[in-house]
């Protein structure tokens, strides 16, 4: 019903095949390039059946939505981010250091980043 009307409201109707959950993650990364982890190669289920991709093609692999929600929600300070092996903290910290990281020009956090991990030695790096 409300597709129904949806439809209704618009005078053009096109016909498209269902978008994939990688066709979506893929224009998540790309209208949100700090949530982007990675890109892989794609499979046969990344794209509608009989649709054609270059050779080479890649999509991409966005962070999920609890972990998009943690890094966005970050306020400027000290945090300390706990969980099991395989949580994705480190990706969270990525993500917001993506973020942080902005050059000057686009004034988001124009300082450093202190990043330390136990075990190892801080690192230093500036935000641009």
């Amino acid at each position: 019903m409300l597709v129904q009307r949806l439809r209704g409201m618009f005078k053009v109707y096109f016909d498209f095949p269902m978008l994939t959950i990688d066709q979506v993650n893929t224009i998540k990364g790309c209208l949100h390039p700090e949530t982007v982890i990675r890109e892989k190669p794609v499979t046969s289920s990344s794209v509608p059946e009989g649709v054609k991709l270059p050779v080479g093609s890649n999509i991409v692999v966005p962070l999920d939505l609890d972990q998009e929600r943690l890094a966005r929600n970050m306020k400027d300070g000290h945090r300390l981010i706990s969980g099991v092996a395989g949580s994705g903290k480190t990706l969270i910290l990525l993500a917001r250091a993506k973020v942080a990281g902005q050059p000057p020009t686009q004034p988001a956090h124009p300082y450093p980043v202190l990043q330390h991990h136990a075990g190892r030695p801080p690192a230093i790096a500036p935000a641009w």
